[in-house]
């Protein structure tokens, strides 16, 4: 069975293949090989370990090639990417399915109780009446309209209104569609006929294909792992956005009583608005078509669900995922709130929290002993490094006036209906807010607290941990305190907080604003350290022959660097209290946690046409890349030669 848990695929996997460093451009070049020989100690992570590498030639392989041996792609169900985020869906999505069975959120369970594959005709006839308000629509006008009633009730026609971060208060955004998955086949299912259901998938390709050509950051990287919701927003004076003398967005905001006079977007999406203004009337009616039925296929009982609970449940994980994740659908709050009270261990939050001002108090300490900036640029940094919010897990207070509520509805289909009709409104009391809570809400309106991310917003100066971050296999209570500090501390949290400081965060000071707080030689020193760190993963291989882009990764570079020499000083601060050959055993184990974190299995297919544009380098690269700046890595693994090898003046070091 393709399992339902990849609609969270991260793409970021790796490979059981050899990384490769290109060491032509550097006069020093690795040391002549000598013993190649790998310290002997028995490790937690031994199972994983291939011993017959040497740890100086490829340390992601001598850590993880037993591993990959034992755990080949594709899969027996067909997965071509396996690994720790992969694992982290699973368990998240286990969880829902845990809570929905339990009764223990109220909605879902109702949802699935209602769920009826024989009354196809009762939730036909309400999608039918939006279909027959489209066709008897006689103008543009008329037509707009009805395409701002359909925003209203949830529908992405052609973007959802949704509450939007910027400065730490809360704006109305727009989102343009996802996801699209409607075939002429699918539409012809729902009772429209043949040919015009080849109409409508037309109409909804050319779309997708406008769109494509020019994506929303934040839209292109929905599928990422750690990605940022917010990024590229800005607050756009919409009153100057008239095209073709139709205010649409002012139409908009009288039907869903909302001030849109200002709106939280990016230039691109704007100019999509723009562009749906340059539509006919009859290519309109086939773009809403395509637009509802999209979004509504889905939740019609057109198939036999399997409610089981088990974890292979093909009904359960696709009913619940689809409305707990689907764009603008009210469960995702209440979910989120069920979650995080059903599926986190008690604790879990303050201990990260606890982590997080270490690595922040490790942070500060490293910015004051920096050689390369001076103290008037190190006092700005420690100011926004002090400024920087972390938003852990959930709220310090529940708002029910943000949650949906159960309603009773004959259908499950109607009921979903509902939900996302609550979106709208929940979005319409949120405008306004800058509480630390208003803000936990609103992200969780963009992503489930039961997704799969972790981000930094320059805009916002913060740090967001949903929720799925506090237990395994992200932070593992079951397990030593280094592999939480490599895990959670070097790659979730330490990272996050190193994006606050890279090529793009550095452009915004402590209340997220963009401002130049750098006197120009330092901005010089901190460009040239970028160039080195673009030229050493320039060098290195994912596949053979394949190279890293070190500019297109600099930011997650730099964050990945930074977050591991964070993290290692907070834990030999406040975690080990060992001496000697002890303590230096407790700091390889951290380093082989860190190893351990990015454990990834992917095609070479996949790989290859995944990080062709992708921000992030192949975990194999983020482990081997990265591990061989640090000078550590070298004195505690004995390392004086081999492939990895970097000169010590040739090691870029940047926070």
């Amino acid at each position: 069975m393709k399992k339902n848990y990849l609609w969270m695929l991260a793409l970021c996997g790796t490979l059981a293949f050899t990384s490769c460093i290109d060491n032509a451009d550097n006069p020093s070049g690795p040391p002549e090989s000598t013993s190649h020989k790998n310290i002997e100690e028995a490790s937690v992570f031994s199972k994983d370990m291939d011993l017959s590498v040497y740890a100086g030639d490829n340390f992601y392989q001598y850590m993880l090639g037993q591993w990959l041996k034992d755990n080949p792609v594709p899969t027996k169900d067909g997965d071509l990417l396996i690994g720790t985020i992969i694992t982290q869906n699973q368990n998240a999505t286990k969880a829902l399915a845990e809570i929905t069975a339990k009764g223990q959120n109220l909605i879902a369970f109702t949802l699935l109780s209602l769920y009826d594959h024989d009354d196809l005709q009762s939730d036909s006839t309400l999608l039918m009446s939006k279909i027959k308000q489209i066709d008897e629509a006689g103008t543009k006008e008329a037509m707009l309209q009805l395409m701002a009633e359909f925003v209203k009730q949830g529908y992405p026609c052609p973007f959802v209104i949704l509450p939007e971060v910027l400065m730490r208060k809360v704006y109305p955004g727009i989102e343009m569609l996802r996801e699209y998955n409607l075939t002429s086949l699918k539409v012809e299912r729902m009772g429209i006929p043949d040919k015009e259901a080849i109409s409508i998938v037309e109409a909804g390709d050319k779309w997708q294909a406008y769109v494509k050509s020019k994506p929303p950051k934040k839209q292109e990287k929905m599928l990422s792992h750690h990605y940022n919701p917010h990024e590229g927003v800005m607050l756009i004076n919409t009153a100057r956005r008239r095209s073709a003398g139709t205010d649409w967005i002012g139409t908009l905001g009288k039907t869903l009583d909302m001030d849109l006079s200002a709106i939280a977007a990016d230039e691109d999406e704007m100019s999509m608005v723009d562009h749906l203004m340059t539509y006919n009337l009859d290519s309109l009616k086939l773009l809403a078509k395509y637009f509802i039925l999209n979004r509504d296929y889905k939740y019609l009982p057109l198939k036999e669900l399997d409610i089981n609970t088990d974890e292979g449940s093909e009904g359960l994980f696709e009913y619940i995922y689809n409305a707990a994740t689907d764009q603008s659908s009210g469960l995702a709050t209440s979910l989120s709130h069920s979650y995080t009270q059903h599926a986190i261990p008690e604790g879990n939050k303050a201990e990260a929290t606890a982590m997080f001002e270490e690595l922040r108090a490790a942070f500060r300490n490293r910015i004051g002993k920096y050689d390369w900036m001076t103290d008037v640029t190190k006092a700005k940094a420690m100011e926004k490094l002090d400024a920087m919010k972390y938003y852990c897990g959930w709220p310090d207070n529940w708002h029910a006036e943000w949650e949906a509520k159960l309603v009773a509805e004959e259908t499950s289909y109607r009921l979903v209906c509902n939900l996302f009709n609550q979106y709208v409104d929940i979005t319409r009391s949120m405008i306004g807010q800058t509480s630390d809570d208003a803000i936990f809400y609103a992200d969780w309106m963009s992503m489930g607290a039961y997704v799969a991310n972790a981000f930094y917003s320059p805009e916002n100066n913060s740090i967001a941990l949903l929720a799925s971050n506090l237990v395994s296999p992200i932070y593992d209570k079951t397990m030593p305190s280094y592999y939480n500090y490599a895990v959670l501390g070097a790659q979730t949290i330490g990272h996050e907080m190193t994006h606050g400081f890279d090529n793009t965060g550095s452009k915004y000071n402590a209340i997220g604003k963009k401002e130049n707080w750098w006197t120009p030689q330092d901005e010089q020193n901190f460009e040239s350290r970028q160039k080195l760190l673009i030229d050493h993963f320039n060098k290195l291989q994912y596949v053979p022959n394949v190279y890293c882009d070190g500019k297109q990764t600099l930011g997650e570079n730099i964050a990945d660097l930074g977050g591991i020499e964070i993290a290692y000083e907070s834990y030999m601060k406040n975690k080990v209290t060992a001496s000697g050959g002890e303590r230096d055993y407790l700091a390889r184990e951290f380093y082989r946690s860190f190893a351990e974190g990015w454990k990834f299995n992917m095609t070479t297919e996949y790989a290859v046409e995944n990080f062709k544009t992708d921000e992030h380098a192949a975990p194999i690269l983020r482990v081997n890349g990265i591990v061989n700046l640090t000078n550590e890595w070298y004195r505690l693994f004995s390392i004086s030669d081999g492939a990895m090898y970097v000169a010590p003046d040739k090691r870029v070091s940047i926070w």
